[in-house]
């Protein structure tokens, strides 16, 4: 059997949410929770960085629990879209095709 949980996400964080930090804390916060499913209310929530919603998203992805969003606001949800549709970094150099030099 299945228990949930439900949390209103502006009153837990903020209104405004920020930070990949702030989005590895409500995770620590989920994965307390005996709730097999929780429910994310992002009611009153009224912006989101990229960074969160990425960071918010991975932990989302790596997370043992059936998460479920509500009342996703129109910017919140096309910022989730964005960073669901990165493509994954390059990095600027290839380590292991270089060589240090003493001068």
């Amino acid at each position: 059997m299945s228990i949930s949980n439900r949390i209103k996400i502006s009153e837990v964080l903020s209104k405004d949410l920020a930070l990949r930090n702030n989005a590895n804390v409500l995770f620590k916060k989920l994965d307390l929770m005996k709730s097999e499913q929780i429910i994310l209310d992002f009611k009153n929530v009224e912006s989101i960085t990229r960074s969160f919603a990425h960071q918010y998203k991975k932990n989302k992805q790596n997370s043992n629990k059936l998460i479920i969003e509500e009342n996703v606001p129109l910017n919140i949800s096309k910022m989730f879209i964005v960073v669901s549709k990165s493509p994954k970094r390059q990095p600027l150099i290839d380590a292991s095709k270089t060589q240090a030099i003493t001068l």
